[in-house]
């Protein structure tokens, strides 16, 4: 995934927690059902109002389920490779932080342990202090002066083994 400096190790691989992509995944279920909850309700209420007899053949309605389910489909992918392909790698040397911003587009950015400053953990909200998922911050001294890494999956745990290699490339 990267390409890593002489006598460089990768210690860790962190992504985000998996409620992220559930959420997601949960929303993108509830557009799936819409349309068969809208429909009837939308045929009658149309009946009701004017003077629309007719019902939508059951041929199109399928036609343009099957559009909107293709559309959510593709929207999950996008999720999903969003999802999978942001990740946190932290080396002996450096901290990498990859995020997919769309489907072909990346952010690289990489942090040498040495221009570390601080690590700070922001956990905000109840489902992220019961699925132990939160944002990382970390402080540098170099041309960025903070690096956030999003909802990541224990990030008191990513802090800790930060904080340690820092402490090892200074003593």
């Amino acid at each position: 995934m990267i390409k890593l400096y002489e006598n460089e190790k990768v210690l860790a691989e962190i992504r985000k927690h998996w409620f992220v992509i559930a959420g997601e995944a949960i929303a993108l279920g509830a557009l799936a059902v819409a349309p068969l909850i809208v429909l009837p309700i939308l045929q009658s209420t149309l009946r009701s109002i004017s003077s629309f007899e007719g019902n939508i053949p059951f041929f199109t309605f399928l036609f343009f389920y099957s559009v909107w389910l293709v559309f959510i489909w593709i929207l999950f992918f996008v999720a999903w490779t969003n999802y999978y392909l942001d990740v946190l790698i932290v080396t002996n040397k450096r901290i990498v932080d990859i995020e997919q911003v769309a489907l072909f587009s990346r952010d690289h950015v990489s942090v040498p342990l040495r221009n570390v400053e601080d690590v700070k953990v922001e956990i905000a909200g109840l489902l992220p202090s019961l699925f132990k998922y939160g944002d990382l911050h970390v402080q540098t001294a170099g041309e960025s002066k903070e690096v956030i890494i999003p909802r990541i999956n224990r990030p008191h745990d990513a802090r800790r083994r930060i904080m340690e290699e820092y402490h090892k490339l200074h003593e």
